[in-house]
């Protein structure tokens, strides 16, 4: 005996002498019928309360009739071989009901007390493959307690990421990173130890021995490392969003694939183990498939962000397809729709996603061109930042970023796409950055000298119109502006030769530096030891011995001759 069945049994049984039309004691009479059908088959059991020709109201709502040609007259035969419930027949099928005598309450108590009894039969042989059933249910995700989904959720999200990380493929993280970040890295990765931790360790030593010039003890390697340290942490920093980029595409496709398998998993335990009678009518069908797919969340998100009126919700959707990274591409025109919305803080969150999906690319640097051309302020901010993560992909949207960069009047936005003018490397930026050395804003200002210290190799000529910027920069009140600040007098010094200019800007240097945070002071102190190495005086070869005089013996003789 089948759980279905068994179900069925409790359900009828249950549900059908609960109704107001299920039979009662009345003076009606119960009648053992035999119910021969059109094509030769016979139904035994029983007509309750002499209603021999009925027809379906609604849902299982009967209403006794007279006339049996009727549409959908019919009767219902109870009990047919012990089980609970009736069956239906219509009287277009039926060719003749006979009565077989009166059920009297001693038979149908008869019936009732041996259907129990099936019913209890069949549960008791059938309680171990319930639980079996029940095991096989909740290893598919159904049928879970609160804390068994959590557990279960839990684990599969640790071995998503374990095997997300064995696929990571390190060589292909450092590819979507700049040439200059991928050499640091590569000469110096973490897992070999190089860290802030030895930085710490190693750079006092460093900047002892640059002091007395001998590096005794200290590797080229340190040396190099300890020198080139802020750049490497930019570095690190930007291998780790783009390593976790990656590792959210790699756990997409994982998470896809296990669905695949849940499913395969699902319809294997709802699957029956063996062929069934159709269920009756009424009846629900069982479920194939359960929670939603990938597909399902992206396209419900796209709905929501599109014909939602709600904020919270729209934002929400918005996260849900960031997540997704570039397999959610088919959410990127939802997303420039979303630029136009009244809501400041769903603009905003529709530029963050699109530069986190980046898919199809040509689109997306449309719109982000569009949006940093036409957008309001937080949107042309949020633009300006997204193109940083294209790289040299971003380079035919070159004479927007330009124009942005000279003339948008905000200027946080100036400042930024200076920035991505100077990653992008093309020297026509050199004419819009000089244009902007007379920018009123200094963060502006300080950009331009920054971008123009990558292009120009008339380092002597640039000094005189940006060291004063670069000072000033020291005294921003934001932190970052005095770090590219002093990053850039920096690149300044390496490129001067001039021991007189030299000397002037370790003095402007040494008088800033008391004022300054940690990490520029930093920067500033590398400068200092900079200048001096170049200022030191370098040693004088000695001098070449002098040449013995010729021989005079053979001008001698012709004198004295």
């Amino acid at each position: 005996m089948k759980i279905s069945l068994i179900f069925l049994y409790l359900f009828l049984g249950i549900a059908i002498l609960a109704q107001d039309i299920a039979p009662k004691e009345s003076a009606d009479i119960d009648w053992f019928v035999r119910v021969t059908l059109q094509n030769g088959s016979v139904v035994n059991g029983v007509v309750l309360a002499n209603r021999f020709v009925e027809t379906t109201l609604y849902g299982r709502l009967y209403q006794e009739i007279e006339d049996i040609s009727q549409p959908n007259a019919g009767i219902r035969v109870w009990y047919v071989r012990d089980n609970p419930g009736f069956i239906f027949l219509p009287y277009t099928e039926v060719k003749r009901v006979v009565k077989l005598g009166r059920l009297s309450s001693e038979s149908r108590e008869r019936i009732e007390s041996a259907i129990r009894a099936k019913i209890s039969q069949a549960k008791q042989s059938t309680e171990e493959e319930q639980r079996q059933k029940e095991q096989k249910l909740k290893k598919a995700g159904i049928g879970l307690t609160e804390e068994e989904e959590k557990e279960q959720l839990a684990e599969q999200e640790r071995e998503i990421d374990k095997r997300a990380r064995e696929k990571l493929n390190r060589n292909e993280v450092l590819a979507r990173l700049s040439p200059s970040a991928r050499a640091l890295l590569m000469e110096f990765p973490e897992e070999e130890g190089w860290s802030s931790e030895l930085y710490e360790k190693l750079k006092p030593r460093v900047l002892r021995a640059k002091a007395r010039s001998d590096y005794r003890g200290i590797s080229v390697a340190y040396r190099k490392f300890v020198d080139s340290y802020s750049e490497w942490i930019v570095a690190v920093e930007f291998y780790k969003r783009e390593q976790e980029n990656l590792l959210g595409q790699i756990k997409q496709e994982i998470r896809k694939d296990i669905e695949a398998e849940a499913k395969k998993k699902k319809a294997e335990a709802l699957a029956p183990a063996a062929p069934t009678a159709p269920a009756p009518a009424g009846t629900e069908p069982a479920l194939t498939e359960l929670g939603p797919t990938p597909s399902d969340i992206l396209q419900s998100s796209i709905q929501q962000l599109l014909y939602s009126k709600s904020e919270k919700v729209k934002l929400e959707a918005i996260e849900a397809i960031s997540q997704m990274g570039p397999s959610a591409s088919t959410a990127t025109q939802a997303l420039k729709s979303s630029l136009k919305d009244p809501s400041v803080l769903v603009r905003q969150a529709a530029i963050r996603a699109m530069s986190q999906i980046r898919e199809p690319q040509d689109l997306v640097l449309d719109t982000l061109a569009e949006a940093l051309e036409l957008g309001d302020v937080v949107v042309r901010r949020e633009a300006a930042s997204a193109f940083m993560l294209f790289g040299k992909a971003a380079l035919p949207k070159f004479a927007i970023l330009a124009s942005a960069a000279t003339i948008d009047e905000d200027a946080l936005v100036r400042f930024r796409t200076l920035r991505v003018l100077e990653m992008l490397g093309d020297k026509r930026a050199i004419g819009y950055l000089q244009n902007r050395l007379w920018d009123n804003d200094l963060a502006v200002q300080v950009a331009a000298v920054a971008g123009l210290l990558s292009f120009m190799s008339n380092i002597e000529e640039l000094d005189t119109w940006g060291r004063e910027i670069l000072l000033n920069g020291l005294d921003h009140k934001e932190l970052s502006i005095q770090i590219l600040s002093s990053e850039s007098i920096k690149k300044l010094a390496q490129g001067i030769d001039k021991a007189e200019t030299l000397e002037s800007l370790k003095g402007k240097i040494v008088g800033a530096l008391e004022q300054t945070q940690a990490e520029v002071k930093d920067n500033l102190q590398d400068t200092i030891q900079i200048i001096d190495s170049k200022l030191k005086p370098k040693p004088q070869s000695p001098p070449e011995p002098e040449k013995p005089p010729e021989s005079t013996t053979e001008t001698e003789e012709e004198d004295e001759a």
